[in-house]
This record gives C-alpha cells, structure tokens and sequence, in this order.
C-alpha cells in the first residue's frame, strides 16, 4: 500500500524516510545518517550528453551566472510544482529515475502516450532532424573537399576527424573544475572500420562522398547561372585541351559581377566531335542554351590564341562577334609571349639552333645517371656553383627558356667540366660530349650571358602580367617600358650605344674581351624581340580608353580634370554606336 499511498507524518512532525523523492536531502534524522553511512556503488556527478536519449524529457541550461541545472519539460508544460521545474543541480542518474516514479510525471507521460498521438510523430521527426544534421555535415565535409581540390579518398578521414572534435569538445565542455587529466584520444577507443561495405549506411565512404557532391552540384550550378544572368555583363574564357587518349575537350569559364567585384566560375568541359569553327561555335551555342545562359549579355571572349579561335575571317570570335556585335575579345597573353618567342627565335637562326643545342644538353645529362653524377660532383666542389638542375625546354611555354638560361648561365664553368671528363673516360658517350663541347664556344656562352640580361627584363614584364588586379592602364605602361628598356640595353640608337646586362659585362670583362666581340644577332634578336611584342601586343584605341573607369588614373589638377576622358568617350561612344542608340525611337529602347 506504501507504494500508493504516502506515508502519514510521525508524532514530531516529520516524514518518514523517503516520502519525498523529489527531495532526497531532507532533515538531519538518525535514519538519514544511516542512509548517508551506507557504501553505494560511486555514481556519475557530472552532466552525461547521452541523458537526453534514455530521458526526452530532459534538457540542460545554465543560469545568469553560469551554474548548470537540469529540467524536466513535460513538467513544465504540466505546469507541475517540483524541483526538475525550478531546476536540478544534483547531476545523478538516481535522481533521474526518481523523478520518472512521481505521480505527478507518470500521469503527465501516460497522457502524452495514450492521448497525444502526435507527439509521437514529433518523436519521429526529432530524431529525423538528428539524422538530417548528421546528413548536412557529411555534406558539408563532401563541398570542403570540392572546393579545395582535395581528393575524396580522405573525405572519411575528414569524416572522423570532425566527429572526433565534437566528442572531445563534449567530454571537456561538461567536465567540473577542476580540469581532470584527459583520457586516451577518442580516436584509439572508437577509430571506425575502413571497410567501404561496413559503414556505407553511415554515408561515410568516398563513393557517398561522391554522391553528395553530385546532389549538390546542379544546385551550386543553378546559382551561379542565375548570378550569371543578373549580371549587366560577362565573359567568356574558352581553352581547349586534349587528353591521353587524344580526346579533345574545350574548358568554358565564366567572368561576371557579383557585388560589383568580378569572379571566376567554372562552368563546364564541352567534348568536341570536330575541331572547325564551326562545329565549336556550334558547340558553344548549345551549350549556354541548355544551361540557360543569356547570349547576348555577352561582352568580351578570352582565348589561348589558336588560329581556330582568333582567325580574323572564319575564327570562333569573329563567328560568335556576328551574333553579337558589341563584343570584344582577346587571348592568353602567356601564349601571346609564347609566340613572341618563338617567331624572334624564327627571325634570327642563330637562335633557333641555340634552343636546339639546350635541348641535346638536357637529353645527354637526363638519359644517364653516371653523367649527372659527375656534374653533381662537380657542382658540389665549385663554391660558385649554386647547383641548379639543367631544366628541359618546353617549347610552348615562353618562361621555360627563361628559366632554363637562368640555370645554364649559373652552371656553364660545371658542364663544360664535366663534358671535357666524360670525353677522357672515353666511355660511350664521348663522342656525343665531344660534340656538344664544340658547340658550348664563346659565342654560345656570350649568347647564354645576353639572354639571362633579356629575360631578367621579359620576366619582370610577365610577373607583372600576372597579377591579380592589372589595369589596361597597367598593361599600356608596362609594354612601353620593356620595350625602353630592350632598346637602351641591347639596341642603342644613333648618338647613344647599348648599355648591355650585368651578366653580359661581367662576363666580357673576366675574359678581357671587348664590345666589339659581341656578335650582331643579339642587336637582330632584340629588335625581332620589339617588332612581335608590338605586333602581339597592338595598340587598341578602345581597350586604352576604357582606362577612364579606373580612378587611379584621374588627373590631380582641376584643369585637367575639366578636359579627362573626353576623348576616350568619344571612342567608347563610336564603338558602342552611340549615335545609333540616341536615334532609335524611344519606344524601342523602353
């Protein structure tokens, strides 16, 4: 009967022991110290996240000051007068399964069981927002490594770390001052299977990795083409490539405003059937229809330069200009010095069989590892050798001769070394050193020493280029001062001799040669140098005037400012055919 009915109060008033399990510290009676005397098993004094799993009714809050409480919220919506409404801060499990045997929580549980079947679904759709969020942040993980070019092979790994993070913040978040001696990394107690079939329900695997990121793809790409559409204009960069298997591809990236700042966004790899400028610009066209593109907010296209693309009559620009009149274009200025390069190595023979001559001495060193041993050891007992690699010509790329000459240059007293040793040890390729030595004279080192001095120059030009915030203004300045520079070092004019590099000098002056033992193709190749850098790199009225929306090039002086930028409007007016536009008729341009 006692478990149905309280126990009526002794003769002094008080309870018997035991009456009021929402208050376990009652008065100090003799049964209490008895009670207090007995050895219990030691029980949990902190807060345990896993609580509100076994308990729902259970939830954890701070006060004002800090001090941890716990509560029970079917209570407080019963509206219930009992120590989990008004706060708990007695963190034990006894304490928990005390509360659930009060009347007052029972009859509170039985009714949300037997009469509000819809908590029940709320239940449900708890837990499902506990999955949901597990879900978000598997994905989440996925898009890191999307966006950071990492491979998907360490999405579990990153996985487990994240999971890691949120245990240890857990287990030392709860913990009572004073700060206990941490255990054992998470990682050794509950280190997952790698297995890809043990956990693929967890979505944890790569391939779910993979998954996720093409869930998400089509949305990501959704908002940047409706960015893309809202912008007042864009371009378009196109660059083709060819796989191993000899495919042919053409990459297709956007530039467009976004809170008045331009961006870079990848769009997409079209795979080209024909590689005619037809069949391209056919391609390009269904592209952005599918996708949903706006044509003709398309302003500028950027190219690498091929004849497919930049030809002036039948070219992928001048098709797709048709279609749109008012677009600009221009093409990779890596590959405008690439060819800049290689038509000054075209006009000047002698340079031409230079690069050939790079090429065998890479060839000779790189196909036998007892000749580069030897100009290792070489390298290393000479203290003004740094030690550079003979680095391999790439043809298509401008900066590979300039860093291959930068090496050589450092390195020549070294190769000749160990050319002249292989020729002694008369092994195999002494007939080979013995010709490259022939072709290692004085004129090939005077031109190794000119060439190191022309792309100290070239390469203060191309770094320039590559900035990320360079101006038109900045290219205008920058091409005239190269081209200053190149004719007041290798070229002169009629009053005034060339001034030379220090490389060049240097190099004359140990050898007490003089000026005059400089030969005339280096004259030949800087002004070859000029006349393509100038022809590559033309003059463009339009591309100059826009120079008037960039604030750094406003004039200091009111008088000047009076007169700026009338010009460059004018030109910019012509082009966008100004006149045309005021002449239509208002209706039309409503």
């Amino acid at each position: 009967m006692e478990k149905y009915f309280q126990s009526a109060s002794n003769s002094k008033g008080k309870r018997k022991e035991g009456d009021n399990i929402e208050h376990p510290i009652g008065d100090s009676s003799k049964s209490h110290k008895k009670i207090q005397n007995k050895k219990y098993k030691k029980e949990r004094n902190d807060w345990d996240p896993k609580w509100p799993q076994t308990y729902p009714w259970l939830v954890r809050r701070e006060d004002e000051e800090g001090n941890p409480f716990m509560y029970c919220v079917w209570c407080e919506e019963g509206k219930v007068n009992n120590i989990f409404t008004k706060g708990c801060n007695k963190f034990k499990k006894d304490y928990l399964d005390n509360h659930i045997k009060t009347d007052t929580h029972s009859s509170i549980a039985k009714l949300r069981n037997n009469t509000n079947q819809p908590n029940i679904i709320a239940g449900f759709v708890t837990q499902l927002g506990v999955e949901k969020s597990k879900i978000i942040t598997l994905m989440r993980n996925a898009y890191f490594c999307s966006k950071h070019n990492l491979a998907l092979n360490i999405y579990p790994d990153l996985n487990n770390l994240v999971e890691y993070q949120i245990k240890n913040y857990d287990e030392i978040h709860y913990q009572k001052p004073p700060t206990k001696v941490l255990p054992p990394p998470l990682y050794l107690q509950t280190l997952p299977s790698t297995s890809t079939s043990s956990n693929y329900a967890t979505y944890k695997n790569s391939k779910a990795g993979l998954n996720f990121i093409e869930s998400f793809s089509c949305i990501i790409e959704r908002q940047v083409i409706d960015k893309i559409n809202k912008s007042t204009g864009w371009s378009i960069l196109l660059d083709e490539s060819t796989t191993i298997t000899i495919d042919k591809h053409l990459a297709i990236i956007s530039k467009h405003i976004v809170g008045n700042e331009p961006v870079l966004r990848y769009l997409g790899m079209i795979n080209l059937e024909e590689c005619d400028a037809n069949s391209i610009t056919k391609d390009i066209e269904i592209f952005l229809n599918v996708k949903g593109i706006s044509f003709k907010s398309l302003f500028h296209i950027g190219s690498d330069g091929a004849s497919v693309m930049t030809g002036k009559h039948n070219g992928v620009v001048t098709k797709l200009k048709n279609k749109n009149p008012f677009m600009t274009s221009i093409h990779c200025i890596a590959h405008r010095f690439a060819l800049v390069g290689k038509d000054s190595a075209n006009d000047v023979p002698y340079f031409k069989e230079y690069e050939s001559t790079l090429k065998r001495l890479y060839s000779y060193f790189s196909r036998s590892y007892n000749r580069l041993k030897n100009l290792r050891m070489i390298q290393a007992d000479d203290d003004d050798d740094p030690g550079l690699a003979i680095l391999k010509l790439v043809s298509t790329r401008w900066l590979s001769l300039s860093q291959t000459v930068s090496n050589l240059h450092q390195t020549l007293n070294s190769i000749i070394s160990s050319l002249q040793t292989d020729i002694l040890v008369n092994d195999d390729g002494a007939d080979l050193a013995k010709k490259l030595l022939e072709e290692l004279d004085p004129n090939f080192i005077l031109a190794t020493k000119f060439l190191a001095d022309l792309f100290d120059v070239l390469q203060r030009l191309i770094k320039a280029f590559q900035g990320d915030f360079i101006t038109l203004s900045d290219v205008h300045y920058h091409l005239n001062s190269t081209i200053l520079a190149i004719q007041t070092m290798f070229i002169g004019d009629d009053n005034t001799p060339p001034t030379y590099g220090k490389h060049l000098l240097e190099y004359i002056e140990s050898n007490n040669l003089s000026i005059s033992s400089i030969p005339n193709s280096f004259s030949q190749f800087s002004s070859s140098i000029i006349q393509n850098i100038e022809k590559r790199f033309p003059d463009s009225d339009f591309h100059y005037s826009m120079r008037i929306f960039d604030a750094q090039q406003l004039p200091l002086t009111q008088t000047l400012i009076n007169q700026y930028g009338e010009k460059e409007i004018e030109i910019v007016g012509e082009f966008y055919a100004y006149n045309y536009w005021v002449q239509l008729p208002r209706s039309i341009l409503m």
